[in-house]
């Protein structure tokens, strides 16, 4: 009984969210994608967070990484939540006080997910994020472990 219910409480939310404009995003929905020249296929948590934060700033092959990420929506606050322990506040003084050290590249960031892609996919050595749903044929999806 206590199942039919939950399975019907996720319909609604799911449908009312289509309704409206906005899907679901849920923590398995974000995933990492990476300019094909990237030769890494996956990356353990704590890497991906190291990356974004800037502590780590080169790739295995001594590259550096450039990093994109979206900047609102609800992508970027399960990105938050499941990657970086963060909240969106804390982040963003991070970030802000990251860029005027210059002691590392800036961070590129985005609105949305298709200038996103779109930049990783001309990007050399890029990073980023997006949902599981978007259109990620021009880039390749690296799992985190």
């Amino acid at each position: 009984m206590r199942i039919n219910f939950l399975v019907k409480l996720f319909f609604f939310i799911a449908v009312t969210g289509l309704l409206f404009g906005q899907t679901p995003v849920f923590a398995g929905d974000v995933v990492v994608v990476v300019n094909k020249n990237v030769e890494e296929s996956s990356l353990t948590t704590d890497q991906f967070k190291k990356i974004v934060l800037g502590k780590t700033k080169r790739w295995k092959n001594g590259k550096k990484i450039k990093v994109a990420i979206l900047i609102e929506g609800e992508t970027y606050e399960a990105f938050l939540k499941n990657y970086i322990k963060k909240s969106s506040g804390a982040f963003t003084r991070y970030m802000k006080k990251k860029a005027f050290s210059l002691k590392s590249l800036p961070t590129k960031e985005f609105k949305d997910e298709k200038n996103l892609i779109k930049y990783i996919a001309k990007t050399k050595d890029s990073i980023g994020y997006v949902s599981s749903s978007a259109k990620t044929s021009k880039v390749k999806i690296i799992s985190i472990q």
